[in-house]
């Protein structure tokens, strides 16, 4: 399945029911590279392995290129068709961009923090935006178990040849930085760096295959639920301009 698990907290919900129920034997697995990614992997077991010490805080961000400002304002779509073919511009065919895009970042996050937010604030808005109803630029602060606080932040409209998309963990002896072309870590002794052998998505192919050749089924319905879910937190603390807990998304659907 591709990210993300749902574009509400309801079909979240219906993909973690139907991953609960579903044959064992079958592989149900998310487009979620860094699970899988090399150069992730090393620097999950470097964490677990308390080199860095006791984790802090976390930061993450995607800022990209999506938008100039200048693009061409299409009329609003007067029907399903054309609600369709303008499906990229629409929150309620896309899903927020917390939610389609950064859910990567999130997911990943969880992962190394094995655990999902306990509430969420946000704030974001429209800087160049004209079309359809989705946020060019925003920032989010999570609260996670154990009072490490995560602070996320993404942008759709830097300069073309600006791009950053990564983690950081920082903990009392030591921080690593993660990112699709490689990892870094210093615990004291100076930055060491290692570059990805290849696209993540080449690594994230080939576990999938093994597993299905080795007979090892791998079914991540519900975790990769819960990261888009926890997207989903973000955005309703943007909206609604306050905190928002875990547990009162949860009873929202």
């Amino acid at each position: 399945m591709e990210k993300p698990a749902g574009l509400d907290v309801a079909g979240c919900k219906r993909v973690m029911r139907a991953a609960d129920s579903a044959d064992r034997k079958v592989n149900i697995t998310f487009g979620f590279q860094q699970r899988y990614g090399g150069v992730y992997v090393k620097a999950k077991q470097m964490l677990e392995s308390g080199a860095i010490g006791k984790v802090r805080e976390v930061h993450g961000e995607f800022l990209k290129f999506a938008l100039k400002g200048d693009e061409p304002v299409q009329p609003l779509p007067r029907n399903e068709k054309e609600k369709l073919e303008q499906w990229k511009l629409w929150r309620s065919t896309f899903g927020e961009v917390i939610v389609e895009t950064y859910v990567h970042n999130l997911d990943a996050i969880n992962w190394f923090l094995g655990a999902h937010p306990l509430q969420a604030i946000g704030t974001g808005g429209r800087t160049v935006e004209k079309r359809g109803d989705l946020l060019d630029h925003l920032s989010v602060t999570y609260d996670y178990p154990d009072k490490v606080q995560m602070s996320f932040i993404g942008s759709q409209m830097t300069p073309r040849f600006f791009r950053s998309n990564r983690e950081r963990y920082i903990g009392d002896n030591g921080f690593i930085e993660t990112a699709r072309e490689y990892w870094t870590y210093n615990t004291g002794a100076g930055p060491v760096t290692e570059k990805s052998g290849q696209d993540i998505t080449v690594d994230a192919l080939r576990e999938f295959v093994r597993r299905v050749s080795e007979g090892k089924p791998e079914n991540v319905g519900v975790r990769a639920a819960e990261s888009t879910l926890t997207s989903i937190l973000g955005q309703m603390a943007i909206d609604q301009k306050r905190v928002v807990t875990w547990d009162e998304m949860m009873r929202s659907a």
